[in-house]
């Protein structure tokens, strides 16, 4: 029987680095009889639904059909399909509270396509509040404004509780049909794509090179800029910023900082310890062990933000004006000369309206 593994994110545990892997490695995996079936549209409303949406479910229903049609060979279908999208553990941003929806609507999409289907569901999870400075880093690169503690009170005890999330697939696909994994290096020794391959069984991804794949973020200043003016730009000019500090003040590899003062973050985590205990006794051989390595107040690697000062800020901006500097002579003239005939023409409000007027 053909096995299909449905990868459901979590979000921000490398789901970008397995998708992009899969994707460039999608020859070498035909060979192992691996097929990598790319997230249909229709799989972004999914995400977001708080009901069952039969439009979106026979959309996604007639695309993996067709893509499964694709690869046959006679009547025989490969005997691996490959799904990674993390939309389908719901959405993020209310806390996966869907998840039984988007579970219940995938359920429906894999029994309409009149195929017989050994389902593993795959999911990695992040510890919580690793996971929520992750998502509110994101939150702000995605032109967000607002502060830390306004983004955590979004959200109750139930958002981000991974045994709520992990049962609603349990019991639609069966517990043991659920493979759950811990995005942390201490049980990632070679990396989460070489982790992700020994789940599907590939020895092309056992053996895959260039793992390094990560969006880019910025440094703990440049993010509270961003934060800052992002209510003050349009879209396109959110856009602009975030690629500048992203290429003037990016965070490095490892580089560490918190949001949660150390006390908060120990607070913060007090409410998912039952939960996550049962993650790991339901869910892992070794029920004893904690579900992620322990936080303490003494923990020597952690980082806490303090404030934007004007000497931080005065730094950010000067590697920002550096890359501009980087830019060909020809660009840089041309910037010049375009500033000046804007700042001329300003000083001319009938010549300003005059021209928007031939221009439009």
């Amino acid at each position: 029987m053909t096995k299909l593994y449905i990868h459901i994110g979590t979000h921000k545990t490398g789901s970008t680095a397995i998708q992009t892997a899969l994707g460039k490695k999608s020859g070498e995996l035909k060979k192992e009889g691996i097929i990598y079936i790319p997230k249909p549209s229709a799989f972004k409303t999914l995400k977001k639904s708080r009901k069952l949406n039969h439009e979106v479910i026979n959309t996604c229903s007639e695309y993996l059909i067709s893509k499964i049609n694709t690869h046959k060979i006679g009547t025989n279908i490969p005997k691996t399909l490959v799904i990674s999208y993390e939309g389908l553990s719901g959405d993020q941003y209310i806390g996966y509270s869907n998840s039984g929806v988007v579970c219940q609507s995938l359920k429906n999409i894999i029994e309409s396509l009149g195929v017989e289907l050994d389902v593993y569901i795959v999911v990695y999870l992040r510890s919580q509040d690793d996971f929520i400075e992750s998502l509110y880093t994101q939150k702000i690169h995605e032109g967000g404004s607002e502060t830390f503690e306004n983004f955590l009170n979004r959200f109750n005890e139930k958002s981000f509780n991974w045994k709520l999330l992990l049962d609603s697939f349990s019991k639609t696909f069966g517990e043991d049909k659920v493979i759950v994994k811990r995005y942390h290096k201490n049980y990632l020794d070679n990396g989460i794509i070489n982790n992700f391959g020994k789940i599907i069984d590939s020895d092309t991804l056992l053996e895959y090179e260039g793992e390094n794949i990560r969006n880019s973020g910025y440094n703990r200043d440049a993010l509270e800029i961003a934060r800052l003016v992002n209510p003050a730009l349009d879209d396109e000019k959110k856009k602009k910023l975030r690629h500048l500090l992203q290429k003037s003040n990016a965070k490095q590899p490892f580089e560490k900082y918190s949001y949660f003062s150390k006390k908060g973050r120990i607070s913060f985590l007090s409410q998912y310890e039952d939960s996550n205990s049962a993650v790991a006794r339901d869910y892992f051989e070794n029920s004893s062990e904690l579900l992620f390595p322990p936080k303490t107040l003494e923990s020597k690697d952690e980082y806490t933000y303090e404030n934007l000062t004007i000497e931080r800020l005065a730094i950010a901006l000067m590697k920002v004006n550096l890359i501009e500097e980087k830019k060909p002579l020809i660009i840089r003239i041309l910037f010049k000369i375009e500033n000046s005939i804007l700042n001329f023409i300003s000083r001319f409000p009938k010549l300003k309206k005059f021209i928007y007027k031939i221009i439009k």
